[in-house]
């Protein structure tokens, strides 16, 4: 395992538990299934305690954390993944409500969501979040506004003539970028 240390009963095995999105919604789908693989491709071993749908609320994380830590025992728990930075913001609500990631590094469990927004950078500066990662919207919309403009004009959308990747010929993928506090600062503004 790359990090022993984030396995806290040290049985080689990562127990977290995942706040979905919306059911069915693809964001909550692909979000959920590459979050997984990405901890699996990180070289670790992992195991879901739980996984609820949250709706992308905080509130709604809050409480679903709330039942986690009651069913499994917030020692159990060695990592918490959110479809989203709200959800993950909630569920590290709970997490402080009950002693953990308030800067005892002896109690903490770490908390990852997506979408890099200001609360949640802020939330990694102070030390209680690990990670997020930007939803790439400034090169989202690049993207978007290159195929219009070729599309419009008649010509074929191809990866030289948007400069990005395109894949099943239907498929335009921005890539993420992950958030820590190696660089986050970089996102402040």
């Amino acid at each position: 395992m790359k990090h022993p240390e984030a396995d806290k009963n040290h049985d080689g095995v990562i127990q977290f538990v995942m706040l979905r999105g919306e059911n069915g919604h693809q964001d909550a789908i692909l979000r959920t299934e590459y979050a997984k693989k990405a901890m699996k491709d990180y070289g670790l071993r992992i195991s879901e305690l739980g996984s609820e749908s949250a709706n992308w609320s905080a509130i709604q994380a809050n409480n679903k954390m709330l039942g986690f830590i009651r069913q499994f025992g917030v020692n159990r728990i060695e990592a918490v993944l959110a479809n989203n930075d709200d959800m993950a913001l909630g569920a590290l609500k709970a997490l402080q409500d009950s002693g953990y990631n308030t800067g005892n590094p002896s109690r903490y469990i770490p908390v990852v969501g997506i979408d890099a927004t200001a609360p949640a950078i802020n939330s990694i500066a102070r030390g209680e979040m690990i990670g997020t990662v930007l939803n790439d919207a400034d090169n989202q919309g690049i993207a978007a506004v290159r195929i219009a403009v070729i599309a419009a004009d008649g010509e074929r959308v191809t990866e030289s003539s948007i400069g990005y990747r395109i894949t099943d010929g239907k498929y335009i993928w921005i890539p993420y970028v992950k958030v820590t506090q190696e660089n986050y600062k970089s996102l402040l503004q």
